[in-house]
């Protein structure tokens, strides 16, 4: 029985390959944080009233938000409609953990708002949070539409809700309040698939200057032995 031959170098490469991989993996990985959401029509205006209108809670992990909902835009061409008589009222309730990442949702709705506009009136949506994300001035949710006399008007689409923050904060590992805000309800938009975490730029050079000269080493070794 004729024993195959190694090629020479393989085993020093594989080696090599495997390092390169193993430096690569323990490399911090850049987590994305904003979902990036633009809210499609109808499109409802939120502003603050309540103070806090944002409140973390480091030692439950508890993120309430509580807003009033001034006008919603039914389409790109149409006038906003005013709320009629009040403004309408909006809650966000869900759990985050230190490092902001969300942890679960709320017995109940998670998102809520009521009122009365354009012949809607009562509970006009309610939703369970599926993402969250933020950066220093913003925060952005995702939820699945559950119910309320507006959810016909998502035609089975998520809602997408986007909140401007009048004064940033330094994360989730302590507790902060904000007093005012600014958003967007609507329907999400659709997402591109999720890739995952995305490598660190450190990562892509360290492959990229580490492959080819592992295969240069090779090649010098073979042409020693020929």
């Amino acid at each position: 029985m004729k024993r195959s031959k190694n090629i020479p170098g393989i085993d020093t490469f594989a080696r090599g390959l495997g390092l390169v991989l193993l430096l690569a993996t323990a490399a911090p990985a850049v987590h994305a944080t904003v979902i990036g959401l633009t809210p499609a029509y109808p499109k409802t205006t939120l502003w603050s009233i309540a103070t806090p209108a944002v409140s973390y809670d480091a030692a439950s992990g508890q993120l309430d938000v509580a807003a009033i909902a001034l006008a919603t835009q039914f389409s790109p061409s149409a006038s906003p409609v005013y709320f009629n008589g009040t403004p309408g009222s909006v809650n966000i309730g869900l759990n985050v953990n230190s490092a902001g990442a969300l942890v679960a949702g709320r017995p109940g709705a998670d998102f809520s708002m009521t009122g009365s506009v354009d012949g809607y009136s009562g509970a006009l949506l309610s939703g369970e949070v599926s993402q969250f994300g933020f950066d220093a001035n913003s925060l952005d949710f995702l939820f699945h539409v559950t119910g309320g006399a507006m959810a016909p008007l998502f035609g089975g689409r998520d809602m997408a809700v986007t909140l401007g923050l009048e004064s940033g904060y330094s994360g989730f590992d302590g507790s902060f309040q904000i007093a005012r805000l600014k958003g967007t309800v609507g329907v999400a938009p659709s997402l591109p698939p999720s890739g995952g975490d995305l490598p660190d730029p450190p990562t892509v050079l360290l492959l990229g200057a580490g492959l080819p000269g592992l295969l240069a080493f090779v090649g010098r070794r073979r042409r020693r032995r020929t």
